[in-house]
Formats: C-alpha cells, sequence, structure tokens
C-alpha cells in the first residue's frame, strides 16, 4: 500500500510573519510544525486554507482579506504591512515527469492590484502571466515566461485563479500574431496543471480543505435542524473551523448510508477518547438537534455541551480528519486539554486517516507527540504502508528571526525518533532537569 501526499511542496513569501525569505515546506502525508508561540506556525496553515477558500468563491487573490473572519484592512495580510511586497503563494503535486507547480504573486503598487502567475514542471517554467503597470492608473495583461510569445499574444485574463488564466489571445490589431503549435501546447499544459491542483484544494464551491483553529470545542448544546444537511451537490462541508457546525455535521454523517465508513471511524476514535456510543439527533425540541455521548467509565450519558474541554476539542478533530469530503485537514495545536495518554494516540488517529487518503498538517507545542511519533512509524511498517518514516512524516521546527518566519526541516530515524529531537524543547527541558538535579539531597 503506497501513500502518496496530495500536495508535495507548499511555498509562502510575504504573508504576515513570513518575510522575502519565505518558507519552503516539503509536505508529506502527515507534517508537524513545531516552533515557539508567535514563530508563524499558524500563518502557514492559514494562508493555505485562505488561499482554498477564495478558489471555491471568486477566485482572485484580492479577496483573501474577505474570507471570515475578514481582516479590517487589506495591508494587514502583507509582511510588515507592505502592500508593495510580493505576497507569493505556490503548490505543488507529484508527477512522474517533474513536480508540477503552480506559484502566484500578489502585490498593490499605486493602488492598482498587480498578480503574476506561474506554471511549472520540475525546475522549467511552462508559462508564467500576469499584469504590469502600464502608467499611473492603468495595468495591462503580459506574457512574462517566455517573453518573446508577449510581442504577439496576450493573457486573457490574468487575475482569476482558475486555468482561464493562462488562455492565450492574439494582441491587437487582430493579425498582430497567432497561436503557434508551441504557444498552445503551453497554454494547455499550463491550464491542465492549474485543474490538477484547483481540484486537490476544492470540489466545485466546497473546499477540500479544512482548518480547526485553537477555539475549537465551544460546543453549543443544540443545533439547528434547518442547517443539518449542509450539502453542496452532494459534498459535505466542513465542521468550521472553530467546530461550530460539529453538531450539524455528526447529525448528517449518522442520517446516511453513505458516510457509513466515516461514521464507523468517528465511533471507534471517539471511544478511544472514552466517548463512547455518540448519539446526534433531535432533541424534542422543535427544530434543535442534540449530541451526547456515554461515559465510557461511568457509563453515564453526558451532553457534549457539558463534556470536558478536551472531549469536546478532540470530538471535533476526530470528525473533521474522518469527513469524507475534505482531503487536506490543518489542525492547529491537536493536543489543547488532553492528558499525555490521550496524546499519544493522536499520531495512530492520524495513520487511520492518512490511509484513507487524507493529508494532515498540524502545528504543535506538546512534548509528548515527538516521541509518539515513532508508534505512526512503526504501526507504517509493520502494515507494509511506508518502510522510511521520512517518506510518511515530515517535521519542521519553526522560529522567527528579524527577517521573518523560517522553517528547518528535522529528519526520523529508522525507527521514526527526531534526530537530535527538538532544538527548543531540548534547551528547555535540560535547563528544568538540571535545576531538578541540583534540587536533590546529596
Amino acid at each position: 500500500m503506497k501513500i502518496q501526499p496530495l500536495l508535495s511542496r507548499f511555498v509562502v513569501k510575504n504573508f504576515k510573519s513570513i518575510g522575502e525569505r519565505g518558507v519552503d515546506l516539503e509536505l508529506k502525508p502527515l507534517t508537524v510544525l513545531f516552533g515557539p508561540q508567535g514563530s508563524g506556525k499558524s500563518n502557514i496553515l492559514e494562508i493555505l486554507w485562505r488561499f482554498a477558500e477564495v478558489l471555491r468563491g471568486e477566485a482572485r487573490l484580492s479577496h483573501l482579506q474577505l474570507v471570515e473572519p475578514r481582516y479590517d484592512r487589506g495591508e494587514e495580510l502583507f509582511h510588515r504591512e507592505e502592500v508593495g511586497r510580493k505576497l507569493t503563494i505556490g503548490l505543488y503535486v507529484p508527477d512522474e515527469r517533474g513536480e508540477l507547480g503552480w506559484k502566484v504573486e500578489y502585490w498593490i503598487e499605486d493602488a492598482l492590484s498587480l498578480i503574476t502567475q506561474e506554471v511549472t514542471r520540475g525546475e522549467k517554467t511552462v508559462l508564467k502571466v500576469g499584469f504590469v503597470k502600464a502608467n499611473r492608473n492603468v495595468i495591462q495583461p503580459v506574457v512574462h515566461d517566455p517573453a518573446e510569445l508577449n510581442e504577439s499574444l496576450m493573457p486573457v485574463n490574468p487575475e482569476v485563479l482558475k486555468p482561464a488564466a493562462f488562455e492565450l489571445t492574439p494582441r491587437p490589431p487582430a493579425d498582430k500574431g497567432a497561436l503557434t503549435d508551441e504557444a498552445t501546447s503551453r497554454s494547455k499544459l499550463a491550464q491542465d496543471v492549474v485543474e490538477i491542483l484547483s481540484k486537490t484544494l476544492r470540489k466545485e464551491h466546497v473546499s477540500k480543505v479544512a482548518l480547526l483553529t485553537p477555539l475549537r470545542g465551544r460546543v453549543s448544546k443544540y443545533g439547528s435542524a434547518s442547517r443539518r444537511i449542509r450539502e453542496i451537490e452532494g459534498e459535505l462541508c466542513s465542521i468550521g473551523p472553530d467546530g461550530e457546525m460539529l453538531i450539524e455535521f455528526l447529525s448528517t454523517v449518522a442520517g446516511s448510508r453513505r458516510y457509513k465508513v466515516s461514521q464507523a471511524y468517528i465511533s471507534k476514535w471517539a471511544s478511544e477518547f472514552g466517548l463512547a456510543e455518540i448519539h446526534t439527533g433531535f432533541s424534542g425540541r422543535a427544530g434543535l438537534l442534540s449530541l451526547d455521548y456515554e461515559d465510557s467509565i461511568l457509563k453515564t450519558v453526558i451532553d457534549v455541551a457539558r463534556a470536558s474541554h478536551g472531549a469536546r476539542q478532540v470530538l471535533c478533530v476526530i470528525a473533521q480528519l474522518f469527513s469524507p469530503d475534505q482531503d487536506i485537514v490543518l489542525i492547529e495545536e491537536p493536543e489543547l486539554s488532553l492528558h499525555p495518554e490521550s496524546v499519544a494516540k493522536l499520531p495512530l488517529m492520524f495513520l487511520d486517516a492518512i490511509k484513507l487518503g487524507k493529508q494532515i498538517i498540524i502545528t504543535t507545542h506538546s512534548t509528548i507527540l515527538p516521541l509518539a511519533l515513532s508508534r505512526m512509524a512503526r504501526k507504517a511498517r509493520e502494515e507494509g504502508i511506508c518502510a522510511n518514516p521520512n517518506e510518511l512524516i515530515a517535521v519542521y521546527e519553526i522560529e522567527k528571526t528579524p527577517e521573518g518566519t523560517t522553517a528547518a526541516r528535522l529528519y526520523l530515524d529508522e525507527r521514526g525518533y527526531i534526530k537530535g529531537y527538538v532544538g527548543s524543547f531540548f534547551r528547555v527541558e535540560s535547563e528544568l532537569l538540571k535545576e531538578w538535579e541540583e534540587s536533590l539531597p546529596e
């Protein structure tokens, strides 16, 4: 059983704490981001999620700030709030002929929104198009690469984040030039690559990328039956960044045989975390849904809204991981409010989700997770999924420098342990152990 990540690489520059140096992440089925608070881990997840949300809407990068929760000012998206910096997003997928990439740059100059879009195969540019400033108040479409095509051709609409951005047409006057075989071939390939990457992130109007923030777990006592079926053209929406649609989501999953596999995994892992026999349905109040479970120790029924925060937040994680229609799951601090014994179970749950085709990117401050990754690596090896832990798990240490957020890859040994451990964890743990040692009686 060979598991391949949906996205093989993700590049970001000039977004919030991430500067011109940028971060360039090789992604695996599970990617783990360690680092101090405020180092920029959440920003990496946020920009990927916002980009996917934009794709399912107006598909214009200028709409990044309009994704909920909105930014009051567009400048807040840019590093140091300098809108002249090129906010860059690069997405890549594996391909036998060389990694396929789609890179978008967006910046503002003299109140004009400028953009370039580039498709690559391997190290070579297939086609690069965009807008340039013709004069103070006018922008014009151009072909940047290959530059010779720009003499007679121009992109139809390089602003939209769609395959149509790479459609080429003769420059006026109409007889100035015609589409050569080379131009047609490049345009077609570029459109195909954008279509592949777009379908990785969305299906029709439903995003295939889900984000769970640290605010998840604030579950209401009742859900709304009127919002129960959150399906668009057969695709089930996510539970929401804060888990706000958890009750409606679980009610929908439980009510349809289509989601039988998801329901089985949700039940399995909820029980592992002490939430047995999850039940959702009409509460007895008009139009309202309820959600409860049986405490596996006390054997009593507990309303999820009255459960511990750890129980509520991990149920959000479980539900989103095994949602049938979000393939890329971004989770901030999955260990929130969990005992170390429960934290150690997370990598095995991630592996179950990965076997269903999920790609997972998490941020964490947990000192347990680095050690528990070895359990995931061992099970993957035993099941014949992956012999090399570094092909299954990518680990990065995120730091903030005067130049912005940086990312350094940490590699695993053959047993799945981080070589040299996590530097920032090692420093503080060493200090505390030394202080403890000095406190011992002689």
